[in-house]
């Protein structure tokens, strides 16, 4: 299973197991708890909640294809976008907008 990686959001505290479970919770707002090297393992994430019309499901969509930041949404082809589930052509275009306006 791995060892646990504890995260924080407001007054809730969270314990999952692996990267990729860190990095899809991270793109839903949580935050590591702890030491800061350990942050740096898991690379940079942005809150992807944040981007307008992405609630928690489609960011935990979008971290789980490897989506982490807002720069990796924009640069993205949109096909790769469309190909994940639940994202329409018309929703990738909004989101990448959106998250453009956040990358600068």
């Amino acid at each position: 299973m791995g060892q646990p990686i504890y995260l924080v959001r407001e007054d809730e505290e969270l314990t999952v197991y692996g990267p990729n479970q860190t990095r899809a919770m991270m793109a839903q707002g949580w935050k590591l708890k702890g030491d800061a090297n350990e942050a740096l393992s898991f690379g940079l994430v942005d809150d992807l909640t944040v981007i307008s019309g992405v609630g928690e499901a489609t960011a935990a969509i979008l971290a789980d294809a490897g989506f982490k930041t807002y720069e990796s949404i924009v640069n993205a082809p949109v096909e790769k976008l469309v190909a994940l589930d639940k994202i329409s052509l018309l929703f990738a275009q909004k989101i990448q907008k959106n998250a453009a306006e956040l990358a600068k």
